[in-house]
């Protein structure tokens, strides 16, 4: 008897821990915060932008975008109006995956083509969304590549 309780012991012990194991993780940006937003395609949809801050390793070319001003439509359209010069290319987001048992889930991201012309063409990838520095006003994007050490900032005219 003592020995049919330990092996029912066991295997509810094994059970229970297999159970809390394989739960599934999130990604998700926590909503509740007033800092963070979880839907970064709601904040580019919502007015004109212009670059507040782009640096690549330790130089800041910011001004290579001063006075430009761009429009993320909802159809993955979005045009740069530089002083009367517009420029259209194309734009999408992308949530975060949700990984299981352990794996590196995903970041969200936003991509961005806008063509061959400079300075338009450094934006020209897929860009991580820096969470922690997204709220309703500016959307802050890094270069997943780390050598490239790329950061760009969208803020909300």
């Amino acid at each position: 008897m003592k020995k049919i309780v330990h092996s029912l012991c066991s295997v509810m012990l094994f059970s229970t821990v297999s159970l809390l194991s394989c739960s599934k993780k999130s990604n998700d940006v926590n909503t509740s915060s007033t800092t963070t937003t979880s839907n970064p395609n709601t904040i580019l949809t919502s007015g004109n932008f212009s670059i507040s801050s782009f640096t690549q390793r330790t130089e800041d070319k910011t001004a290579l975008f001063t006075g430009i001003v761009f429009t993320f439509a909802n159809g993955g359209v979005v045009t740069a109006d530089n002083k009367g010069t517009i420029t259209t290319g194309k734009w999408s987001y992308k949530s975060a995956s949700v990984s299981y048992y352990g794996s590196t889930p995903s970041s969200a991201s936003v991509t961005i083509n806008m063509g061959t012309d400079e300075p338009f063409s450094r934006l020209n990838k897929t860009w991580n969304i820096e969470s922690g520095n997204t709220d309703a006003s500016h959307l802050s994007l890094v270069n997943p590549e780390p050598q490239d050490n790329e950061h760009v900032k969208f803020t909300k005219q």
